[in-house]
């Protein structure tokens, strides 16, 4: 079965290693080839491509807006963004957008490929801090976790919808009229209650748990 790949990032020399790199693996025909979000885009309309691979840093739009744009459009494609760098928020964000894999541009060519199967496969890939890692574990393990939605408090699945869309605890403070350190104790308790220890596990765990 042949895996058709849509590619897309600013540098034409990383793109030319990118096309090189799938043309040595059997499975993997390479569609279209692009330099800018809008490009990517028009390319994942007209292909509908199993995977788009997907630079987060692009000169007309983002990674993150080309993948919220798709979302809009429902476009039934699998993602891998590539970065350099990625933020923790960014990060929630292509998550919540339904982001398959963050890929650092760093890694060996081999594990671009592990991961675009892995991906295709169906499986989730993210490879940037220890913390996404720590993600990783607990989006693999999600079947294995109990949600406990019954122990919830109404002011806690707020603060959680509020951390899960990327806000930090001075804003969710201020959205709701509460002190920053109110919101730090709320947080304390919802990780306790759901057996997770950072934002990036908590997004996962509303995200396949659906407890907001």
């Amino acid at each position: 079965m042949t895996i058709h790949l849509v590619l897309a990032d600013d540098h034409p020399i990383v793109l030319d290693g990118l096309a090189s790199l799938f043309a040595l693996e059997p499975d993997f025909a390479v569609q279209a080839s692009c330099t800018s979000g809008a490009q990517a885009l028009h390319a994942v309309m007209e292909h509908r491509p199993d995977v788009l691979l997907l630079d987060i840093c692009l000169p007309d739009f983002s990674g993150i807006e080309v993948l919220r744009r798709m979302r809009e459009l429902e476009l039934d494609v699998r993602v891998v963004l590539l970065a350099a760098v990625i933020s923790d928020e960014q990060a929630v964000e292509a998550l919540q957008l339904r982001a398959e894999g963050i890929l650092l541009k760093e890694l060996p060519p081999r594990m671009i490929v592990s991961c675009v199967r892995k991906v295709y496969g169906g499986g989730r890939w993210l490879e940037t801090t220890s913390s996404c890692r720590a993600f990783e574990r607990v989006a693999i393990d999600r079947n294995a976790r109990e949600a406990l939605p019954e122990k919830i408090s109404a002011r806690e699945r707020e603060i959680m919808r509020l951390v899960v869309t990327g806000l930090s605890n001075k804003q969710i403070a201020s959205q709701l009229f509460l002190s920053e350190g109110t919101v730090k104790c709320h947080l304390h308790h919802i990780y306790e209650k759901l057996e997770v220890s950072t934002r990036l596990q908590l997004a996962a765990h509303v995200r396949d748990k659906k407890l907001s």
